[in-house]
């Protein structure tokens, strides 16, 4: 068959070396990257001839996308990007779609736009195709993205290692199914989309009829796209491969790591967690990108007086700093940051996480598995005898691990941890039910962080209103600015929101708080007394938000109910 033939026919026509193609077909299949579109993003073949012979050799239409004008172009829509597909026109029930790689067909098919009418590809020249694409995706639908798509800067290798199965006869059937050039395109657009997107997770939900895909984006989740039912046990085996997981175990849940390497040399780790449901396995990806965790302490969204309180108490030679709040409040970032600013040559840090989320160069980290007996409790026991200066446990969960922290920081060691409760002097309060005795942790503790994350208004769309035609809480009838923002929404962000800001709540454990401690005082005690001497509280930190403009009422409501 001719198609079969074309990377020899390339080389026969002269538009490509042999070194060249070899090269590329070397790059294709180590990456499994489809090689007709490998060969039209490395820019070293004229893409019209490519797709001459393209055409020529799958005996499909050629077509000239510089005939169009731009009434004649499309709406842009989200599939169009994955699917690499424009649709030109339609009779009938005939649906006339532009494509570069004959490989994006399948994709578009699987995908199931156009389940009730027939598909007739045109090849196209690719270079053109990919600048009508970002020209559409620059002025389309979606509002969530603020650049266009550049397919020089998205792509993506995948870093994993070799799957052993049981049954190598269904796990070859399976993984070459999962490993085909459509499937391999879709999951790398969605994860490149999600990581473009900055969401902090991917869902990929299987039901009856559709597989929807939706992304956590500055907390909230929102629908990215949906596809045909069938394509979700595909996509989901390409993620098990991906990240070495068992692709023939469908009945219990499995959990694995992905690392994938950006065009431009940014590594991204992926957390995959499996769940069988009622129309197959539901999957999320946690997306760890260090370079976004990494930041500096200047950088957090602290005030001034928060920023010096904290960098005070991480200088200390001994003690305890926790860091509290719900799930996805931006506990593990504050963390970090702090040991970045601790990290030095004269210090030995180890860490205790459940799991390893980003890796620290010059930081010990340990990975936490109670399947082998290695829990928080023991790990901190091993640090203790390997002579730290700093140890972070990424949670304290029970009485022994509390009681084993609270003795490491009163013995010359500075202690970091977090915990879920709703406000610094609540953490106190927790403590103090699990087991610690007061005066121990009197003497132990330094610092307590409290903190939320609420989206940032757009500073594009942002409007300022008179206060007073708000809805305002009740802890802030007394207090509310004059002017606040609200949301409008414009192509630069989501729902008039983009990115996060911290609301902070920092606690330091000076003397007439430590005594407080020491006598078992409760928390609205411990708050009057904080409050005296100058601490600001979750609320004084949303209002002072709401006086700059940085985020509405309606999130603060949102975020602190």
């Amino acid at each position: 068959m001719l198609a079969n033939r074309l990377p020899d026919i390339l080389v026969e026509q002269g538009l490509i070396t042999p070194h060249l193609m070899e090269q590329t077909l070397a790059l294709a299949a180590r990456e499994q990257l489809p090689l007709i579109s490998l060969l039209i993003r490395q820019d070293n073949i004229n893409t019209l001839d490519l797709a001459t012979l393209i055409a020529r050799a799958f005996s499909c239409p050629l077509f000239d996308l510089t005939c169009l004008n731009n009434t004649e172009l499309p709406v842009f829509k989200s599939w169009m990007r994955r699917c690499t597909a424009l649709p030109i026109s339609q009779t009938g029930q005939v649906v006339h779609v532009a494509i570069a790689d004959p490989a994006c067909l399948g994709l578009l098919t699987e995908s199931g736009v156009f389940a009730k009418q027939l598909l007739q590809p045109v090849i196209v020249d690719g270079k053109q195709l990919d600048l009508i694409l970002k020209q559409l995706d620059g002025k389309g639908e979606n509002t969530q993205h603020c650049q266009p798509t550049d397919t020089t800067t998205q792509e993506l290798t995948v870093l994993m290692n070799d799957s052993m199965f049981d049954d190598p006869v269904q796990a070859a059937d399976i993984n070459e199914s999962a490993n085909e050039a459509p499937i391999v395109r879709f999951v790398n657009q969605v994860l490149l989309d999600a990581v473009r997107q900055r969401a902090s997770d991917i869902h990929i939900e299987p039901y009856e009829s559709s597989c929807r895909i939706r992304f956590r984006i500055d907390g909230i989740l929102r629908e990215n796209t949906s596809t045909a039912a069938r394509l979700a046990a595909r996509v989901g085996a390409r993620l098990k491969v991906m990240a070495s997981l068992d692709i023939n175990e469908r009945r219990r849940p499995q959990d694995g790591r992905i690392r994938i390497k950006l065009a431009d040399n940014r590594f991204i780790d992926l957390r995959i967690s499996t769940l069988p449901t009622l129309w197959g396995e539901k999957i999320v990806l946690r997306v760890l990108d260090s370079s976004g965790v990494k930041l500096p302490m200047n950088a957090l969204g602290f005030s001034p007086v928060q920023l010096q309180i904290y960098r005070d108490a991480l200088n200390r030679r001994q003690g305890m700093i926790l860091v509290t709040g719900p799930t996805g409040s931006g506990k593990t970032v504050t963390l970090y940051s702090g040991l970045g600013y601790l990290n030095a040559i004269e210090r030995n840090i180890s860490t205790a996480e459940d799991p390893v989320e980003i890796n620290l160069e010059g930081v010990n980290q340990v990975a936490v598995n109670r399947r082998s007996g290695l829990d928080f409790a023991s790990t901190l026991r091993a640090f203790l005898r390997q002579d730290p200066d700093v140890v972070m446990l990424g949670e304290i969960r029970d009485q022994e691990t509390a009681d084993i922290a609270v003795k490491a920081a009163q013995t010359g060691h500075l202690v970091l941890s977090t915990l879920h409760t709703n406000s610094a002097a609540e953490t106190i309060n927790r403590l103090m039910n699990m087991g610690i005795e007061a005066y121990n942790l009197a003497s132990a503790l330094t610092l307590v962080i409290s903190q939320r994350l609420a989206r940032r208004l757009c500073v594009n769309c942002r409007e300022w209103v008179d206060s007073s035609t708000q809805d305002t809480p009740g802890q802030f009838i007394h207090r509310m600015p004059e002017n606040v923002c609200i949301a409008k929404g414009c192509r630069q962000c989501n729902d008039g929101y983009r990115g996060r800001i911290a609301l902070v709540e920092v606690l330091p454990i000076n003397a007439e708080i430590a005594e407080k401690i020491a006598l078992g005082a409760d928390v609205r005690d411990i708050e009057a007394t904080a409050r005296l001497t100058g601490a600001t509280d979750l609320f004084g930190s949303a209002l002072s938000a709401l006086a700059s403009g940085d985020t509405s009422l309606d999130e603060i409501r949102r975020v602190l109910s």
